[in-house]
Order: structure tokens, then sequence, then C-alpha cells
């Protein structure tokens, strides 16, 4: 409780950290990779993040796997409490030759559009990406990653060569129906359920049920 009422004096640094990066206030028309911030702390960098849950870490790595004249767009999360951020997280990306912040009231799917391709930890950016026909640098675990399209970077070389390809044409993006078929396939061996209590009220399923399909989900994949 005492953290609480005294959150915002920690969000003063970071804060003023923030503010003194450079924004864009539109997509720049050179080259760039767009990466979207995650929200912090949530499960879409930890767990899912692994060793990228410091996503400056999976910023340098792109910005420093890119051929000159191609720069990395960063956008914060609008929704981004600043005390849960740190000085140093801004101040070590600022200081990245072709790392450049956009403002928050960028279009986040005008910046996708307008991309060489976009980069994210497991984000939905990426998801929307796919539809728009760009190619997807992904460094977590998320449900798409195997889809055609997305590289799942596992070194600065896979980052490399994805972007040659693009330049080159010799890319290979997913159709509708490559999306399609995808999906059923997940649909197929996938589980249905609720982890999470506050979701229950977008859901059809009661606690006991959703209680009772995890059960037969643990039951199946340990025996």
């Amino acid at each position: 409780r005492l953290h609480s009422y005294t959150q915002t004096i920690f969000a003063i640094p970071p804060y003023l950290s923030y503010l003194t990066c450079p924004k864009l206030h539109a997509p720049p028309k050179s080259k760039y990779i767009y990466f979207a911030l995650h929200f912090q702390p949530e499960a879409t960098t930890s767990p899912m993040g692994g060793i990228y849950v410091d996503q400056y870490f999976a910023i340098l790595m792109l910005a420093r796997s890119l051929p000159d004249g191609v720069d990395v767009v960063v956008k914060e999360h609008p929704r981004q409490r600043m005390w849960q951020r740190t000085c140093e997280f801004y101040s070590v990306l600022k200081a990245e030759k072709n790392v450049k912040f956009a403002h928050k009231k960028v279009d986040s799917l005008e910046l996708t559009r307008n991309s060489l391709a976009v980069a994210t930890i497991t984000g939905t950016v990426g998801w929307e990406a796919i539809f728009n026909k760009k190619p997807v640098f992904i460094f977590g675990d998320v449900f798409y990653r195997f889809l055609k399209g997305v590289v799942h970077v596992t070194d600065q070389n896979s980052i490399a060569n994805a972007i040659a390809q693009v330049e080159n044409d010799d890319f290979e993006y997913a159709s509708e129906e490559d999306i399609r078929a995808y999906l059923s396939a997940i649909h197929q061996v996938g589980y249905t359920g609720v982890v999470d209590a506050e979701y229950f009220r977008n859901s059809r399923f009661s606690k006991e049920e959703s209680t009772r399909k995890l059960e037969d989900v643990l039951e199946t994949i340990t025996t």
C-alpha cells in the first residue's frame, strides 16, 4: 500500500528520461523496422519473452544487425506506467545511433504499413503485420511464430539474412490460405479455458467448467 501511494515519486526519473528522447511525429520516409514496446510487467514478456524480458536487449540486437540506412523505430506502450520502467531503459536506447522513438500519438498501424518489417517479443503488432504482408521478427514464444512470413530470431544472422531477402524481394509471406490453414491446425490441437479470473467476464465458461477443462488438459499432456 505504501508503494501504491508513492509510485508517482518513482515514476518521475524514468518519465524525465523518456521526455528527453527525441520523438518522431510521423512515420519516417527512410527505411525502418517498427518495434512496439510491450506493457510491463505482463506475461507477454515474462515468461513468454525468455531472456528478452529486457526489451532493450532485443532492440539493440536488432539495431546492430541492420545494414546502413535502416533504423529501428520504437514506440512506447500507451498504457505503460513509468514507475515500472527505469531511466537506463531509455538512455541505453537513446544512445544507439539508429534507434528512434515515435511519439505515442503516431498511429501504430500507420507505422506498420510504412515499415520494412515489424519486430516484437510476442505482441499483437506482429499478428497485424502478417495481414499487412510485412515480415515479422519474433523474439519470444507466441502462437503465430511458426507461420510463414515470421522469422523467429535466434541470432544476428537470422535478422540480417531476412532483411537481405526482403530487399531482394525473395522473402516469403503468408497468404490468406496459409493463415486459415494455420488457425485451423491450432484449433484442432488447442484447448479452450480460462486461466485468469478476470477473463471470466468475457467467457461463456463458468469457473467450474474451466477448472474441469484444465484438469482434462493436464491429465492428457502428462499421460
